[in-house]
């Protein structure tokens, strides 16, 4: 095993399970793709009701 994927799977029942901190991370970029989205969403409707 690469020693990056052992560093990974470090902590992990088995290393089976996907580390916390990635998990972490993903969630936390799909939340701001998710608010940008919304930002977008808003700015567009106000454009149109100008």
């Amino acid at each position: 095993m690469p020693g990056w994927r052992a560093e990974l799977m470090r902590g992990t029942a088995g290393g089976e399970q996907v580390p916390t901190c990635l998990w972490s991370s993903d969630v936390d970029l799909a939340g701001r793709h998710e608010v940008g989205y919304l930002q977008h969403c808003r700015l567009y409707a106000d454009r149109r009701a100008a």
